[in-house]
């Protein structure tokens, strides 16, 4: 049940991990966010949609009552650490990518302002 509650923020999981980790020269290049500094935007945008969709997925299984109870909250702890983790692998075992304390924040904030997102989205729902 929880994986079937959580399969698409679990595979979105998978691509920012598959995207992560491969060469940088191999990243598909977007001419639209052709400016310095554009990753981040998209290491933002990337981690803002996983706490929509983690959030999105804890709050309709059955199986971890807390994450039920506060799915906006877990989510964006569970996707921080991720960015972190993500972040570390970079940094110790892909030869081929570096870990960025930058690209770390621009995770978190991609989570926060999900979380800020469903924040205002619950309030109004409810």
């Amino acid at each position: 049940m929880f994986i079937q509650h959580t399969k698409w923020a679990i595979l979105w999981a998978l691509l920012i991990l598959l995207l992560c980790g491969m060469p940088s020269n191999e990243v598909p290049h977007v001419s639209l966010l052709d400016f310095q500094h554009s990753d981040k935007l998209v290491h933002f945008f990337l981690f803002f949609i996983q706490v929509l969709l983690t959030s999105k997925g804890l709050s309709t299984q059955s199986t971890v009552e807390i994450a039920k109870s506060y799915p906006a909250i877990t989510s964006m702890v569970i996707s921080i650490c991720y960015g972190g983790i993500i972040e570390l692998l970079q940094l110790t075992l892909l030869s081929s990518r570096n870990g960025d304390i930058l690209d770390f924040y621009a995770n978190s904030l991609g989570c926060i302002a999900g979380g800020l997102v469903l924040k205002n989205v619950y309030r109004f729902r409810h």
